[in-house]
């Protein structure tokens, strides 16, 4: 909404992260910025998400992602890294999934969160290691987090992640 673009413009200035002059709009310390978004993650964002949850896939991979859909958390994990298997399966989609191969009762759910980003919003590389750092490190397990940081050394630029 408008009102939030307010809001996040007046915040951005406040804290140094845009210039203040409305011609000359640029970021001033886009590392600084991302890692504030990380930080701020859980709190500002992550509780609003609106999730609905579907029986246990079979097997993730075989589910037929729609345009706009990411995967996230574990399952982005194990797509950047190729190190983990995912306990959690996490997508974000606008859409219903399309029939999929339900698994054992005893497996994870398949999760499905709209997205908080616009629909014309392309998810570029850098901007799906942030996000599953982020959801990583939402989740309080010390195996994700383990996993957080082989994203960071591979494709983020923090020295340190936040608690």
């Amino acid at each position: 909404s408008v009102g939030m673009v307010t809001k996040a413009m007046k915040y951005l200035i406040e804290n140094n992260h845009i210039v203040k002059n409305k011609r000359q709009r640029r970021f001033l310390n886009e590392p600084e910025l991302r890692y504030e978004w990380l930080k701020s993650y859980g709190h500002i964002l992550a509780r609003y998400h609106q999730v609905t949850t579907y029986p246990p896939v079979d097997n993730w991979e075989d589910i037929l992602l729609q345009p706009g859909d990411v995967w996230g958390g574990e399952v982005a994990a194990t797509q950047l890294t190729k190190y983990n298997h995912p306990h959690e399966i996490l997508l974000f989609s606008r859409h219903q999934p399309v029939k999929y191969s339900i698994g054992h009762k005893e497996l994870p759910p398949l999760k499905v969160i709209k997205p908080f980003w616009g629909e014309s919003l392309k998810i570029g590389q850098p901007a799906l290691a942030l996000l599953t750092i982020a959801e990583l490190l939402l989740s309080k397990d010390a195996r994700n987090r383990e996993v957080a940081y082989l994203i960071n050394d591979k494709y983020g630029e923090f020295n340190t992640l936040p608690l």
